[in-house]
Order: C-alpha cells, then sequence, then structure tokens
C-alpha cells in the first residue's frame, strides 16, 4: 500500500474523476453507473486505509535521526538503565550475579545500562507507536536468551575454560600468611590498633578464599576433578591455618569471633569441619602424649551473670570456681603465665586441653575486663584409665613460675589482675 503524499493526491484525483464521470452518466444508463459507484467506494477505501497508516507512522523528516520527544525519552529510560547497571554492580559485589565481568568497575556497568537502555528506547521509537511495549519486552528477552546462551556455551561447548588461575591461589596463601602473622602479632600485644589490622587481614583472606571456593564449585559443575581436586586441597590448607589461628586466639574474642565468621562465609560447612579435625589431630600428635602440667588456661568471657565463649563445663560466677573439678568442653591451650595487665601478651604454650578433659581449676581471675582465666592441675585425659597423667599430683603441682606447693599457694606469676574467690588457709 503506497504510504506517502504523492500517492494520496493521485487516488484524490481519481476519485474526483469518477464523481464527475459519474454525474455526467445518463441514469438511464445503469450498468455504467452501477460500474463508476464501484469504483468510486474501492477509491474511498483505498484513501480511507492511506489515511489511517499515515496516521500511525512518526511525523519525521527524512534527514532527522533523533526528535526531541525521543531525545527526552531516550534520556528518563537511560537513567533508569544506569540505575539499573548499578544495581547489577552491586550484585556482583555482593557475589549474587557473577555473570557481570570481574574486572568491570561501578562506571562500566552504570554506562553499559544507560547506554543499552537509551538505545532500545529509540529503536522503540522508530517502530509503530502501537507496537513498542510488546517490541520492546521482545527484545528484553532476546537479550536475556542471548545471554543465557552465551553462559552456556562458555560452561558446555568450551568445558577447558580457564577455571582459575595459578596467580589467584598464590595470592589465596599469602593473604592466609599475613592473616596468621597479624594474629600472631595480637597475641604479643591486643591494643586496639593491633586488633584492627589482624581484622582487616583476615577479613581480606576470607574474601580471597570465597573466590577459591566458588572456583571450586564452577570446577565441580564442570566436571573438572583434578581442578576441583588442586582448588580444595589449597582451600583446606588455608582453613586449617585459619583453625589455628582462631584457638590460639580463643582470648581475644575480637580476632577468634572473627574467624569463625569468615570461614562460615568463605568455605563449605564440610570443609570447615575437615579443616577443624586435621588441626585437632596435628595438636593431638603433637600434645596428647606431653605430661600433665600445672597451668592457666582461660575459661572464657564472663559478664553480666552470663558466660561466652567458654571453654568448660562450669557454670557458676568466677569467684566460686576454686577447687572445682570440671570438663574442657572446647580445646584450649594451655600456657605457662597470665596475660600481662599492660599488653595482654599472652604466656607460652605448654600443653593443649582437648574436650573430655578432666581439670581441677586451683584458682580463677579476671583479666582485661571480664575474660576468665584460671590455674588448673590434675589433667586426666578422655579416654584415658587412669585419674592423672605422668607429671600431674593431685595434692601438690609445679606452678608455672617453677614454685612447689599447692596451687593456691603457688607463686603469682606476672602482671596484676585481679584474683577471685580468696579464702582462709
Amino acid at each position: 500500500m503506497p504510504n506517502n503524499s504523492k500517492d494520496r493526491a493521485k487516488l484524490s484525483k481519481q476519485l474526483e474523476e469518477l464523481k464527475t464521470q459519474l454525474k455526467q452518466t445518463p441514469s438511464t444508463d445503469g450498468a455504467k453507473r452501477d460500474e463508476l459507484e464501484k469504483k468510486i467506494t474501492e477509491t474511498e477505501q483505498k484513501l480511507k486505509q492511506l489515511d489511517q497508516s499515515a496516521a500511525k507512522a512518526p511525523i519525521r523528516p527524512d534527514w532527522q535521526f533523533f526528535d526531541p520527544t525521543e531525545l527526552v525519552e531516550m534520556a528518563i529510560v537511560g537513567g533508569g538503565g544506569a540505575l539499573g547497571g548499578l544495581i547489577a554492580y552491586i550484585f556482583k559485589k555482593a557475589q549474587i550475579w557473577t555473570f557481570v565481568p570481574k574486572a568491570a568497575t561501578a562506571g562500566h556497568c552504570i554506562a553499559a545500562g544507560a547506554l543499552a537502555a537509551g538505545l532500545a528506547v529509540w529503536f522503540i521509537a522508530r517502530t509503530d507507536r502501537n507496537n513498542r511495549v510488546p517490541c520492546l519486552l521482545f527484545s528484553i528477552l532476546c537479550g536475556l536468551a542471548g545471554l543465557k546462551m552465551i553462559e552456556k556455551a562458555a560452561t558446555t561447548i568450551l568445558p577447558q575454560v580457564e577455571i582459575f588461575r595459578t596467580s589467584d591461589v598464590a595470592a589465596t596463601d599469602k593473604d592466609v600468611e599475613e592473616a596468621k602473622k597479624a594474629t600472631q602479632e595480637v597475641q604479643k600485644s591486643s591494643d586496639p590498633t593491633t586488633v584492627k589490622e589482624a581484622e582487616k587481614k583476615i577479613e581480606k583472606a576470607g574474601d580471597s578464599l570465597q573466590d577459591l571456593s566458588q572456583a571450586s564449585t564452577k570446577a565441580k559443575g564442570q566436571g573438572d576433578t583434578s581442578a576441583a581436586a588442586v582448588l580444595d586441597k589449597h582451600i583446606t590448607e588455608a582453613a586449617q591455618s585459619l583453625t589455628k589461628s582462631k584457638l590460639e586466639n580463643q582470648s581475644i574474642p575480637e580476632v577468634s569471633d572473627k574467624i569463625e565468621k569468615v570461614l562460615e562465609k568463605s568455605v563449605t560447612p564440610e570443609i570447615a569441619k575437615t579443616a577443624e579435625d586435621k588441626e585437632l589431630n596435628a595438636l593431638r600428635e603433637k600434645y596428647l602424649k606431653v605430661p600433665a602440667t600445672a597451668g592457666w588456661c582461660f575459661l572464657g568471657v564472663y559478664n553480666k551473670s552470663q558466660w561466652d565463649r567458654s571453654t568448660t563445663d562450669y557454670r557458676a560466677t568466677p569467684d566460686s570456681a576454686r577447687d572445682t573439678k570440671v570438663k574442657v568442653k572446647t580445646p584450649v591451650y594451655l600456657r605457662d603465665n597470665l596475660p600481662t595487665d599492660k599488653d595482654y601478651k599472652l604466656g607460652e604454650i605448654i600443653n593443649v586441653l582437648f574436650e573430655g578433659d578432666e581439670i581441677t581449676i586451683a584458682d580463677a581471675t579476671v583479666s582485661s575486663g571480664n575474660r576468665v582465666w584460671a590455674h588448673v592441675t590434675q589433667i586426666k585425659r578422655a579416654g584415658t584409665p587412669n585419674a592423672n597423667q605422668p607429671g600431674a599430683s593431685p595434692t601438690a603441682s609445679t606452678s608455672p613460675n617453677g614454685t612447689e606447693g599447692t596451687p593456691a599457694g603457688s607463686k603469682r606469676p606476672r602482671g596484676h589482675s585481679r584474683k577471685l574467690g580468696k579464702r582462709s588457709p
């Protein structure tokens, strides 16, 4: 169907000529008049259809690429596209939508969203106005389908695509080692600055570990067992290192709590359990046969009549702990001395108490606010038939400072922490 002014003028002229012929035809010539009336009706219908098509078509000169209305529409919808790009970037940072390229910045995502939305509006604007909404919805569906096809091709047609880089594994190992060193510094001095730095290093190690965990999941999904084995080995070793740091920093809740949260976020429960079992097995191999020794261990945090991060089944107040026999609930290090009051420097590790071990609390002390430490003796290893291991005595023990006598009468170690529960001799 013609669709311009020349065609309409031609049809109008034909219509006028037909009407003139009809007027000049005698009424007695019925056959000719019927033929002319039929042609007039057909021509009028063609003009009507032409006018309807012209009303739907946008009024735009051939030389004009954009009209002002389209520019406004593109600006408005482009802003919405920019917001969509920003949301995509946020999803990428939250690791909800991993299709966004790893190197993409917020600027890249915003610009891509704005450009895509703006061009979509311009494309729709140049089509039949009545068909813009379904056309736009169809283009969105096509775009999503295209993305899915690309993603599918990357995982099936190209199964040998690089799942992880060796540098990523090395970076994770480095970050975990830095976190380990930072937690060791906290054991020498747990001032707020040192603790904050350790938390920062732990968080960074957790982010790297999470990247490896995602790569392992991808490798397993693609059936690449060799890559998954390499990744799981490094992930387990890193998790074991962090678990060791968590145990060593039990008495510094900020650090141990941060490591727990990082492990929960970064690795699967199965890998976390495997790493913990390996670390505990290594400690048992090193310390299980060490003769029972008197020393100081962290009991937990006691605040407002509540225990938190407790390592034994003791639940009464700290000042009632003296001469109490308890069982170890969570593996805990036995140290040669109390933390110092000045910088909370931890004592040297002399043994490890494992879950189920029985100990007698000879004295309890509050250190650094609400952290409770206990001087313990009479260690009985879980599952050991004898009540005491060689080197321990139920009536006398060697204090961490080398002074013999009853535990309650031992020479006070370094520091000036407050002693609880004093009794008459």
